[in-house]
Parts: structure tokens; sequence; C-alpha cells
């Protein structure tokens, strides 16, 4: 296409009785505000074809795109409509790296997304038809419940569903008054809600960037705001105690269904936006058909300047890309906080091992905060990274200080079933029978420093991070009494002492609290030791043998692996008592010095 602001439409013909569809294509310019609708949908099978006719020429699709036009072709919004795999040219990386650019114009102008969830199913008639019965009533809404904690923060606890009285307050509703949902429409429903459509990486900006969308499952159909509100009832109302809504707590993909929901269309483009190593994480576990398509897709919903971001160029390797990203995250933030995603390196030994494998969609709960900036932790203090040149685009070479070396590694956790299990033998591991109360090389007591390693030492919630502080408020004090209650184990006698509410036994609250930051923690880790006594958690591929690191720039400290040709990134980690700056402070004193890393 002549036009960098050009793109192809596609137009149905009306004839039904036609055994071959038939299409035509026309060029358009996003400039003249054509008037359009954009599909959503995934492609399918790539060896399941359907021959179709475009322009009079015969033209090859998956079946379930076929089956998408059919249906649309049924409708009103027949045409014109732009879809990706017909509108751009698929065999020529220079024009789908330059439509890519233009996906941000392409679906926040069209007139309706159109969401192509596929043909119908046995029960799928069920779950859209109750769908377009509970989105229909209007007139409960949902309440944020907030819980207040004794050190001041909150956070949010849960949802409740809510119908506005007389008086214009609302008020509560619950199973005894009778509940929305039909118990026999769960599983149906979950069948629905686990289509691929809600897996797709690319759904995120199409459904953020839409200025209306219309779900579609064979020949039924409902808007976007009746699933979101028909989603909510749903979980909020199904009967705790049945079997089936414990299957729907299982199976379903709750967290990817609200993800779509914080950028639906009635809530704005701006509410799915953010940083991209942001969007990167929250997203992770999203399927792409290309790799390099995971950084791809998030690029327009990204708040970072334009100029810090990749440009989409299908013609290099999606081993290119990661590197490039990777590099440009460090270049212009002048921090480390991108190698914080990296996960596993050994498993893919296509990249370096200080590149994110972005593709990975099992990915743990980061140390740093999601939210945009470097508030959680500040282990080497203020410093910022100063890239060394490398003749080897394979290596990274930066400065810091190797702090110490890992001599024993725990078993990993059990998760949050077996949480007793590997709390005993973490225990055992940490010699916590044997001195609990025993001085840490890190300042403290052993046990103080066990309980905060848990839970990395961060309070949890909004009111994590105060007004404008630099700093998040760590774990309170009073967590030493829920761990010791959990864990069946009194907290220090001059503890009780000195505060007869210590004794106190913790709400339930309290102790959800807690559990929920010490499973996000400890997920997919190991606690270890090193050799001058530090102790913290590092990543569940992590050997006895590797090495404790703060690289300058960096607000956590890293594991590296020794290897001829310097070293291996492994992976964040926390280490109780230098997540502060605590290690520059040997500078000063001559007790350390400033090193050069190679990474490979």
């Amino acid at each position: 296409m002549s036009c960098r602001r050009e793109i192809r439409l596609l137009s149905l013909s009306p004839d039904l009785r036609s055994e071959k569809l038939c299409c035509y294509l026309a060029t358009v310019s996003l400039d003249d505000l054509p008037s359009y609708h954009a599909l959503s949908y995934t492609w399918g099978d790539p060896r399941d074809k359907v021959t179709i006719s475009i322009n009079e020429s015969d033209f090859p699709v998956t079946n379930n795109l076929h089956a998408a036009l059919r249906c649309l072709q049924r409708t009103s919004l027949a045409s014109p409509v732009w879809i990706d795999a017909v509108c751009i040219n698929q065999d020529c990386p220079s024009e789908k790296s330059q439509q890519i650019r233009l996906m941000y114009s392409i679906y926040a102008n069209a007139q309706k997304t159109i969401v192509w969830l596929g043909e119908a199913s046995v029960d799928s008639g069920i779950a859209m038809d109750t769908i377009s019965k509970l989105g229909e009533d209007k007139s409960s809404g949902f309440v944020w419940e907030v819980e207040e904690h004794n050190d001041g923060s909150s956070s949010t606890a849960f949802i409740r569903e809510a119908r506005v009285g007389a008086n214009g307050i609302p008020y509560y509703l619950n199973n005894e008054e009778g509940s929305l949902i039909d118990t026999s429409f769960i599983e149906s429903f979950v069948a629905l809600f686990n289509r691929d459509w809600w897996n797709r990486t690319w759904v995120v900006q199409e459904i953020a960037l839409a200025k209306d969308a219309q779900i579609f499952c064979g020949d039924r159909s409902v808007s976007w705001d009746y699933m979101e509100r028909a989603f909510m009832r749903t979980v909020l109302n199904a009967p705790r105690k049945s079997r089936s809504f414990q299957l729907l707590l299982r199976r379903l993909q709750a967290d990817k269904i609200t993800g779509l929901m914080k950028g639906s269309p009635d809530r704005g483009h701006d509410s799915a936006k953010g940083p991209l190593l942001d969007l990167l994480h929250t997203h992770a576990a999203r399927g792409v058909c290309k790799p390099q398509d995971k950084i791809y897709a998030m690029l327009s919903l990204s708040t970072d300047p334009e100029y810090t971001l990749p440009k989409p160029d299908y013609k290099q390797s999606f081993e290119q890309v990661y590197r490039q990203t990777t590099l440009n995250f460090i270049k212009h933030s002048r921090n480390l906080d991108v190698l914080s995603h990296v996960w596993d390196p050994e498993e893919n030994s296509l990249h370096p091992s200080w590149v994110p494998s972005w593709d990975k969609t099992h990915r743990p709960t980061l140390l740093l905060d999601s939210t945009g900036t470097r508030t959680t932790f500040q282990s080497a203090g203020k410093s910022r990274v100063k890239m060394i040149d490398s003749e080897d685009p394979q290596t990274l070479k930066l400065n810091g200080l190797l702090i110490d070396n890992i001599d024993s590694v725990s078993s990993p956790a059990d998760g949050p079933e077996g949480w007793y299990r590997s709390q005993k033998r973490w225990e055992t591991f940490t010699k916590m029978d044997d001195k609990p109360w025993r001085p840490y090389v890190g300042g403290g007591d052993f046990f103080n420093v066990f309980w905060r390693t848990l839970v990395t030492n961060k309070a949890m919630g909004p009111g994590a991070l105060k007004g404008g502080d630099s700093m998040p408020q760590q774990a309170p004090e009073d967590d030493r009494r829920i761990f010791g209650y959990l864990s069946g184990r009194d907290i220090a006698p001059q503890q009780l002492l000195k505060d007869r509410q210590s004794v106190r036994k913790p709400t339930q609250a309290e102790v959800q609290n807690f559990w929920a930051r010490l499973i996000n923690s400890i997920k997919c880790r190991r606690l270890f030791t090193t050799t001058k006594g530090y102790f913290g958690t590092g990543p569940d591929y992590m050997k006895t043998g590797d090495q404790v690191c703060v690289l300058l720039g960096g607000a956590t400290p890293f594991i590296v692996r020794p290897n001829i040709d310097g070293y291996r990134l492994i992976g964040e980690c926390y280490v109780h008592g230098l997540m502060y700056g605590e290690a520059l402070q040997g500078i000063q004193t001559g007790e350390a010095r400033i090193v050069e890393f190679r990474l490979s």
C-alpha cells in the first residue's frame, strides 16, 4: 500500500445461497475516517482451511474465520470489516510491520469491535441466553469493600453486589433472597469463558481500544457490558457450597477475564494502559502465535515515551526483538528493573541469560511492585546503570558488588495447600528450633528475619505507599504476632512484656492479608543461606554455589552463576539486610569494591 495510513477493508456479498463465500477487498485511508467494524477472533487450526473468493480470486482462510464471516453475513454488521488475516498481506514482513503500527487507530476508529468466540457447542446457547438475561437487569451494581488494618493501611478485600434502595443507599444482595444464578448454568458458563479467545494477547488492546463491542458465539450475541455484568453476578451469586461453583473457581480463567474488563469500552482506553514492562508481566499468561507478538501486542497500550519503544519489525527474529527490547528498557530507564523479569534462563539457551523470555506463560510474583514506579526496594541505593560497551551482542556488562556465595538451598515451596509442610521443612532448614532469637548478620533476631523474608517485608494494598513517600511501608511489627499464631509458635518473651496486645488472637482479615502476601512471596521460590550468614529467597532453579550480587541500578539483589565467560543471570532475590542500600555502605569503609559483571 502506497500510503502509511492506508488499510484494506473487506465487504461480504449478501448472497447467502452461494456455496463459496464471495468478498471484495478495497483500500481506504484512515485519514478519510471510513465507517467499518473490526473483527477480534482466534485464527484457529492453520491446517483446517476453507477457500473463499476475494475480488474473484480464491483465498484460503481458516475454518474458524470462515464461520465468523458466515455469521456476519447474516447480520447488519457484514460490511465493511477489518480482519488481520485478510486485510494484511501475511507473507510480507514489511507490510505486517507497517500495519501493526496502525493497530491503535484501526481498533480505536472502528464503529464496533466484533468478538467471535467460535461456533456454537452443545451448551453454549444456554450460557449466551443466561448471560443476556443477567446482563439486562441494571438495578444493581457492585461495591468494593475496603478493609482497614491496624497499621492504618487499607486493601481492597472483595466485591459485593448491591441493589439501590428507595433512599438511594445501596443494600447488599445475598443468596437467601434468591440467587440470580441457576446452578445448572455454571458448567456451560465455564466452558464459554474458557474458549481460546480469552487467552489471546492481542485481545487486550482490541477490547481496550474499542468504542463498542459485541460478542458472538454461533448464532447468538450479547453486548460487552451485558457480559461484564453477567460475569460479575455469576461469580458473586452462585451458591458457594455447590459442586458446580467449586468447578467454576478451579477452572475459570478469572484473572484473564477481569484483566479485559479493566480496559473495557465503558471504562475508557486509559484504564488498560501502563508502562510496557508492567503490561508484559500482567499479561504474561496469554498466548500468541509468534513470540515477538508478546511485545508488539502491548505497544498500543504503553504509556512509555514513543522513542523508548521498539518498532515492529517482522524481519527480525524474536530473539533479536527480545534482546533489543531489554536493552531499550535499561538504556532509557537507567535502572535494572527489566532484569527482575528474567525467569529460568537455563530453559532456553537461544537467549542470553539477561534477556527475559517474554513468551513464557508461567511466571512468579515479582519482588517489585507493578505500579510503574520504582518504590519497592533500593538495594543499590539511588545508583544508576552505567552500561559498558561490549563487542559481543550476547553479553551485557554491568558494575556491581559481589556479596557472598550461596552455601545451602531449601526444597521449593509446596504452594498454598502445602504451606504447613513447607513451613516446617523451612524451619528445619534454617535451624529455627535452634535459638530462634539468635542475632542475624544483617541486624535483628532470626525469628524476625524469618517471617519478614516470607512476606518479602512488604505491607499489602493501596495503603502500602503513604502519600508522596519514596519508600513503601515495610511489613508492620504486628505481623510478627500473626505469623506466630499461624506457625503455632509464641513470639519472643520480651515482646510480650512490651505490648500486651501482642498476645491478642489475630482476626480473620489479618490472617487472610498475611496469608495472601506469604503465598505471593513464596510462589516458585526457595530459601537459601550464604557463607556469611545472610538469609533470603530466590528462584526455584537456583543452586548451591550460585552467588549473590548487588548491581548498580538494581532495585533488588540478583543471583548469578559463575561460568567460563563470566556469569549467567539466574534471577532476582530477596535478602534481608541488603534491600535498602546497605551493601553500598561498605564502599565508603573499604570493605567492598565495585567490580565488573559480564553476563552472558
